[in-house]
Order: C-alpha cells, then structure tokens, then sequence
C-alpha cells in the first residue's frame, strides 16, 4: 500500500493503493473497459485489505509488455544454474533474469556476484 512508504502523502483514515495487473492470466481483462477493470480490481482488494469505504478515484494506465514476468518453475530453474555455477570457482552471475526486475533487485544481484567474485579471489589468495 503506497500510502505506508511516505508520511503525509495520505490523509488520515485513507488508503491509497496501487495494483498492477498483467501475465497471460489477465489476458481476457485487457480489453475491458476502465470503469469495468476498476470495479472488478476494487472488488478483489477490498475483501484482501479488509476496505470498507468506497475510491474516491482511480487512474489506469496500460503499458503493453510493461515488465517481464517469470514463468512458473522459474526459481526452480535459477536454483539448477546456480547448483552447476557452484561447479565453476570465479564465475558470477547477475541481473534482472534471477530474483526480480525491479531496479534494487538487479542492484542487489550484481552486489552478491560481486561479493561472491571478491571473496573468491581472496580466500584463492590465502592459500
């Protein structure tokens, strides 16, 4: 719920909350109509979120192939690579296609490989 991540940028009492929607599960809502897609998404979050009031508002913006999105047996599929790469001492691996696409999850992918690669080479030094 965005109105948790800043103080001040909802008035007390008020939500305000932000659901993206995509994948080939949603596929047949794509084509809906605004007022159709908010109402149906509004009814899904009000039963998640226990809401009891009614949007004040709400603004849809629809990007075509927006983020790429996993397909199911994906984590089972990084953890075989990551098993064989354990094979291979100083080889790294990183970015958006292991644990997320987002901006801090390829950050947080290329710090790991680099501190893997660092470690590496000095416990290779101390021997």
């Amino acid at each position: 719920m965005v109105h948790h991540k800043f103080d001040g940028r909802v008035p007390k009492g008020f939500m305000l909350v932000r659901a993206f929607l995509g994948g080939p599960s949603y596929l047949p809502w794509a084509g809906e109509k605004d007022e159709t897609l908010t109402n149906r998404v509004f009814t899904e979050l009000r039963g998640w979120l226990g809401i009891s009031g009614k949007a004040l508002f709400s603004q849809i913006d629809r990007y075509d192939q927006a983020l790429p999105q996993y397909s199911v047996g994906h984590l089972q599929r990084i953890l075989r690579i990551e098993e064989r790469l354990f094979r291979h001492k100083g080889l790294a691996l990183a970015g958006n296609w292991q644990y997320g696409v987002g901006i801090p999850d390829c950050i947080s992918s290329g710090e790991r490989a680099a501190d893997y690669l660092v470690n590496s080479i000095s416990s290779h030094q101390n021997v």
